[in-house]
This record gives C-alpha cells, structure tokens and sequence, in this order.
C-alpha cells in the first residue's frame, strides 16, 4: 500500500509538472504573440498562466535555492511584459490624446467654414461644405473604432474618407479661384485644410503605434 501510496504522488507531482510546463509554454506563445499584435486578449492570456506557474511555484514548501531562483525569474519575466504592455499603452495614449485635441478644432474649424460658405454667393460651396462635415464626422468616429477594434475594414474606411475629403477639397478651392468669396471664407478653408492634413497625420501616427 504503501509503495502504491508513493506511486500515486509521484504521478501525480509529474502530473502537475506537466501542466506547470504548459502553462509557463502558453504565457510565452501569449508575450512573443502580444509583441506582435498587443491585444488584449493575448495580454490576459499571458496573465492567466504566468499566474497559474506562480502560483504553483509560491505553494511549494520547499524552501530550496532552486526554487528561489525559478520564482525569481518568473517574477522576472513577467515584469518585463509588465512594462511592455505599460510602455505600449502610453504610446498609443499620446498619439490618441492628439488625434482627440486635432479633431475637436478640425469640428469647430469646418462649422466656421460652413457659416462663411451660407454667406457665399457661390451656393456649391455649400453643398461642398455640408457633405466635407459629414464626411469628416465619419472619418473620426471609425478613426475612434479602429482604435478599439483594430480591425483593418475600420483603418481603409478611414484612409478611403480622407481621399475623398482632399477631392472635396479641390473642388472648393477651384470654386474659391473663379468664385467671388470673401477673405474671411478663404483663410477659414486654409485653416481647416491644414488642421485635416494634420488630422491625416495624427491618425498615420496611431497606425504606426498600434501595428509597429
């Protein structure tokens, strides 16, 4: 009985060996994959089984050198995924708070426009102007989804939108060129044509931070 007593625990401790050696498998398959795409599920996946070897490892009594050292490591290890998950959130925090900032003055600019261009005699600049707001309403809010969703459809709708904006765009400034308008709807239409090519930019820089 006894003989088949030690038997079971051994199994048993090569049984939880094992597992221990999956889960330790499954957090590096999660950090190397979260280098490579930093989703959220992968990050929770690492967490999940890092926690599990830790656990395992903090219940052991053996009070050995070895084990010392193979949780120190693990503490180690999981630091360093730590502070790249940190380092990643922070980068796409600032290209996010600028992207924000940008298009709340790409908004007001393009209402400002749209009041110059009801006072036009050119009633195209109108219709130009209505459809370039809602265009640019567009643009932001899938912008904003890609951000969440990091899908590839959200990115090219928003790269699309910007196209055609720059279209509408030429078209307003050849109504501008043979049109009778005022300064004030000139200077307006530059400024907003700036703050969407920084807008263009702004995003090109999220894009960057989420997929480099």
């Amino acid at each position: 009985n006894d003989g088949l007593g030690s038997y079971k625990d051994l199994a048993d401790e090569t049984n939880q060996i094992s597992e221990i050696e999956n889960d330790f498998f499954e957090a590096a398959l999660a950090f190397k994959d979260y280098v490579i795409n930093y989703d959220e599920q992968t990050k929770e996946t690492f967490t999940q089984n890092i926690n599990t070897v830790q656990t395992f490892f903090t219940g052991e009594t053996t009070d050995s050198t070895v084990v010392q050292n193979v949780i120190a490591k693990i503490d180690d290890y999981e630091s360093s995924f730590n502070q790249i998950v940190q380092l990643n959130e922070e980068k796409e925090r600032i290209v996010t708070d600028e992207f924000d900032n940008i298009s709340s003055k790409v908004i007001n600019s393009i209402s400002e426009f749209k009041s110059y261009a009801q006072k036009s005699i050119t009633s195209s600049l109108l219709s130009l102007s209505d459809n370039i707001q809602q265009i640019l309403d567009e643009t932001i809010s899938f912008a904003h989804n890609y951000l969440q969703s990091k899908s590839s459809t959200d990115k090219e709708i928003v790269i699309s939108n910007f196209e055609e904006i720059e279209s509408l765009f030429n078209r307003v400034n050849y109504e501008i060129s043979y049109g009778i308008v005022s300064d004030e709807l000139i200077n307006s239409f530059e400024t907003l044509r700036d703050l969407t090519d920084q807008l263009r930019e702004s995003f090109t820089q999220i894009v960057t931070a989420i997929e480099s």
